[in-house]
Order: C-alpha cells, then sequence, then structure tokens
C-alpha cells in the first residue's frame, strides 16, 4: 500500500475520571472530531481527512485502488458514552466502508450491512491487497457473541453459520489451503464454548460454505473463553 492509516477517533483519554471512581480513564468525547490520518509510506508526508464521529475497534482490511483507497471497518456511532458514575451501554457494530480520494482529501463513508458483528478477519495474505471476503462473528447482544458470518464484500451478500443459542463462539480464523486456487480456498477455525457442558470445541469450517456443517469438530482439554484472538501458524 501507498499509505498506513492512523485512526484518530472520538474516544479519548481523560484521567481526570481516575478521581471519580472510574477504572478506565477513557470516553467519548463529543467535541473531539473524528479524523484520518494518512501516512505516506514513501516521503512519511502526512494528511489529514475528518469524516464523520464515530469510534472504530477493529478493521477488515485496507487497499489501494485507481481512485484512492478502500477501508472497510466495524464502526460504532458512539463508544464509552458517560453517565453518572459509568457508561451508558454500547451500541453495536457494524460493516462500514470508506472510499478515500487521496488527492483531493476527500471521503464517502457508506454502511455496507446492518448486522452486528465484530472480530472480522480475511485471507490473511490479502493483507493490504484487494480482497473480496470477509468474515466475522455475529453480536446478537452486547454480552452475546454468537454466530459466524462470510461477507463477499464486492456484493455485500452474506452467508451465516449459526450456533446454538447460549452457547458463545470466537473470531473465525482463516487457513488457506495447500495451493490453493481461490482467496476462499481454506478453512475457518471457529472456538465454540458450549454452555450446559461447560467445554469448549474448535469447529473446522469450509470457508467457501460456512452454511454447511462443519469438516470436523476438536475437543481441546480445556475450556477456551469466548472473545479471544486466535492466530494459525503453519508449523
Amino acid at each position: 500500500g501507498t499509505y498506513s492509516i492512523l485512526l484518530d477517533l472520538s474516544v479519548g483519554y481523560d484521567f481526570s475520571m481516575f478521581d471519580l471512581g472510574y477504572q478506565i480513564p477513557i470516553c467519548w468525547q463529543p467535541d473531539r472530531p473524528s479524523r484520518l490520518c494518512l501516512v505516506s509510506r514513501a516521503s512519511c508526508e502526512v494528511k489529514w481527512i475528518e469524516i464523520d464521529q464515530c469510534f472504530i475497534q477493529h478493521v477488515v482490511n485496507a487497499y489501494d485502488t485507481d481512485k484512492g483507497i478502500i477501508l472497510d471497518v466495524v464502526r460504532y456511532p458512539s463508544y464509552f458514552k458517560r453517565k453518572e458514575q459509568g457508561f451508558e451501554e454500547n451500541p453495536l457494530g457494524v460493516l462500514w466502508r470508506y472510499e478515500i480520494n487521496t488527492e483531493i482529501l476527500s471521503v464517502t463513508e457508506t454502511q455496507l450491512d446492518d448486522l452486528h458483528i465484530e472480530l472480522p478477519r480475511i485471507n490473511e495474505i490479502l493483507t493490504g491487497q484487494q480482497s473480496r471476503c470477509c468474515y466475522a462473528l455475529e453480536q446478537p447482544k452486547a454480552n452475546e457473541m454468537r454466530g459466524i458470518v462470510s461477507y463477499n464484500l464486492h456484493t455485500n451478500a452474506r452467508i451465516r453459520y449459526s450456533v446454538e443459542p447460549g452457547d458463545q463462539n470466537g473470531e473465525p480464523v482463516f487457513v488457506p489451503r495447500e495451493n490453493a486456487q481461490d482467496e476462499q480456498d481454506g478453512y475457518l477455525l471457529v472456538c465454540v464454548y458450549r454452555k450446559n457442558l461447560d467445554v469448549s470445541e474448535l469447529r473446522i469450517l469450509d470457508a467457501g460454505h460456512i452454511a454447511g456443517e462443519p469438516i470436523a469438530i476438536i475437543h481441546p482439554e480445556h475450556r477456551i473463553p469466548a472473545g479471544f484472538h486466535g492466530a494459525w501458524l503453519a508449523d
């Protein structure tokens, strides 16, 4: 890619919160604009673009096009809004796209879906390159991560893999097949916590057809907390 992108958003530090009994000194700051900072990887030149106020925890991917940069993210309209001695319940994140024109420093902001998701992952071979597919976990409620969704980012079509009510799952981790012929030619690894049994499962899904039955289910010896990050190391 030609740029590194830093997210300077409307959540920031306020150390006076410690004096009020808060454990975490960060909060939504309505007077703080949300901005994208573009740093040229060739010259280190810095460019700023203001966007609608928001908060972003995780980026799907970003890549160059002939018109500028595409940045796909999971976006929140606000986060860590304070009330009395605590915080309001956070809204849930959805998939958004920022189309950045680096010449005139303009941006088009588009919501791609209304499904609540988090922890997006791609075929990481394509990090920083144009990618067609994205996988994420569904978040039906603030305290519930349950289900997997696969997006075609060219058509916005989605396919869902359901997880039993009461159970929870972590993020989907993509593993390419050896000599893969396609971006989706591989597997998704998904850790699922089975609440009634108090055990975890590692489910292996066909990344190109996630709605089908798992290819395999592995039973680890130890319970894995839902929501932990994961990575695949080939050897």
